[in-house]
């Protein structure tokens, strides 16, 4: 964990204890092997980076770093996919005028023994390994701006090299960026005309084809496009059709396999201006996604206020539908909001990303099968955050209940046989969690006194939310800027850790969390 003091902090047994380290180095950014997670590596505002292979046993020095962290925001550490000792650095140069002051990559294959220049003058560069590419692990693309000169300025290309760019190659020679997802490489490149873009895909990292788009697709200017999705053999394509600041939306389009032929899925799907896309697939049901339309798309082009619904769909998008709503509210009283049979009129409507504070905080999870929780109303239209409440889901999303009045912010634990839930965006000693899917909740109070209430900013687990433990981020009134973490240990509820969900019983038992400030 890496505090606002640029100090960094470890904990090796789920929060209970917390240990400083790198005492006395400023670190700005902390960048885990996302390949390997025993490799973390700590970079500061100097050409000076800390790394540990062994999860923080062991912490040692890059000597040989040639250059500072870039000043442009990039990515500053690529890993390779397979190669632990392969990296690319981004760092900078000439840096001592804003007017000269621009990217260079460097790249190693020694974790940092001995760095060798890639290019200067470059936006992202990454290591490319697909599914369909095997013969080249050396394949690297970048962006590089053609002209060389100044700070980075002018025509951006796509390079590509195979021999660390003792050659390279000219991919598209005027493109805005590109992305990788999964078995797809996607670049977004400027037309001829110079004033809209086109997409092109690859999966071999050799040959790109330009995407197709349906026949009755017709968007003058393509001016935004971001890559949702290819976990399914499939890329989920938003393009921006609306691109007015505030008012953002575009239409959800599927790939062939191979990325290049496109059909409509969902029209006018909101997004944002970070490019954020109200769009999530459920990971472990395939077909299952939610999307929220701009039901009033027409006029939100000429500046009235988006009004949002939220949609679902079992079957990969090819068919979308509103989400039904539960009949009864979390006191087993009908909530009398509307006529619950006509989906058309009254469904569900869920906040999404274009309203999330963190990304990686999800209605759903990798090892949760068929549940999502997210924060919402019943009518016909999304109405603001505080005047939500919280919906759960055990099938899928085909049916639905509201498990708690208000906002709360949720995690699962255990493959989803442990749900955590507290209250959003208040003050509050106590959490409230679940040891049958929702079914039934149960009220714990983890401060000691009424001064110890906390405003919790996160819930968090392990990544694959496996584990029993979870740890409750916040602040204290009054507190200044100090942080504090409670942790909740749930393995006392049963011997057995969950391997199959269906087969396991839990007893609840008194938790004891422990409190840390940070």
């Amino acid at each position: 964990m890496r505090t606002e003091e640029q100090e960094v902090w470890i904990t090796k047994d789920h929060g209970a204890t917390w240990k400083q380290i790198l005492e006395n180095v400023n670190v700005v950014s902390i960048y885990p092997n996302a390949h390997l997670w025993d490799a973390v590596y700590f970079i500061t505002p100097d050409a000076e980076v800390w790394y540990t292979l062994d999860r923080g046993e062991t912490i040692k020095e890059m000597t040989s770093v040639k250059t500072k962290p870039n000043r442009q925001g990039l990515q500053v550490i690529d890993f390779h996919p397979t190669k632990r000792d392969w990296l690319i650095w981004t760092g900078q140069k000439d840096c001592d005028s804003s007017s000269t002051c621009h990217s260079v990559a460097y790249y190693t294959r020694d974790n940092g023994e001995e760095w060798h220049q890639l290019l200067p003058y470059v936006g992202t560069c990454k290591w490319i390994r697909t599914e369909k590419q095997q013969d080249s692990e050396k394949l690297i693309f970048c962006e590089h701006f053609e002209s060389e000169k100044g700070n980075g300025e002018g025509n951006v290309e796509l390079v590509a090299s195979g021999n660390f760019f003792d050659d390279r190659f000219v991919k598209f020679g005027s493109i805005i960026g590109y992305a990788t997802m999964a078995e797809f490489i996607i670049v977004a490149s400027i037309n001829e005309d110079g004033t809209s873009l086109k997409a092109s895909a690859s999966i071999d990292g050799s040959n790109f084809a330009e995407a197709a788009f349906p026949h009755n697709f017709n968007v003058p200017h393509q001016t935004a496009y971001t890559v949702l999705d290819s976990d399914t053999h499939a890329v989920f394509l938003h393009v921006t059709v609306n691109p007015r600041k505030g008012f953002e939306f575009g239409s959800l389009l599927k790939s062939n396999s191979n990325g290049t032929s496109y059909v409509l899925s969902l029209d006018a799907v909101n997004r944002n201006e970070e490019g954020f896309v109200d769009f999530e697939k459920m990971k472990t049901l395939e077909g299952v996604a939610i999307a929220n339309r701009v039901m009033n798309a027409d006029k939100a082009v000429d500046g009235e206020k988006k009004k949002l619904r939220s949609k679902i769909t079992h079957n990969d998008g090819a068919t979308w539908e509103f989400i039904s709503a539960p009949k009864k509210d979390a006191d087993g009283k009908d909530h009398k909001l509307c006529d619950t049979s006509d989906k058309d009129k009254c469904s569900l409507n869920l906040h999404h990303y274009t309203d999330r504070v963190d990304p990686r905080d999800t209605f759903g999870s990798g090892s949760a099968v068929g549940l999502m929780m997210g924060v919402g109303n019943i009518g016909d239209a999304l109405t603001g955050y505080k005047d939500g409440d919280t919906y759960l889901t055990r099938d899928g999303g085909v049916t639905w209940k509201q498990v708690k009045k208000g906002q709360y912010q949720w995690e699962y634990g255990d493959q989803g046989s442990i749900i955590v839930l507290v209250e959003d965006n208040v003050l509050t000693d106590k959490v409230y969690y679940s040891l049958d899917e929702g079914e039934s909740w149960h009220e714990y109070r983890f401060a000691g006194s009424p001064d110890e209430k906390m405003r919790i900013t996160d819930i968090s687990t392990l990544p694959s939310d496996t584990s029993r433990m979870f740890i409750l981020w916040g602040t204290r009134e009054g507190d200044g800027n100090k942080f504090w973490t409670v942790q909740l240990d749930f393995r006392g509820l049963t011997d057995v850790e969950c391997k199959n969900h269906a087969s396991v019983f839990f007893f609840p038992q008194l938790l004891t969390p422990k409190v840390k400030v940070i």
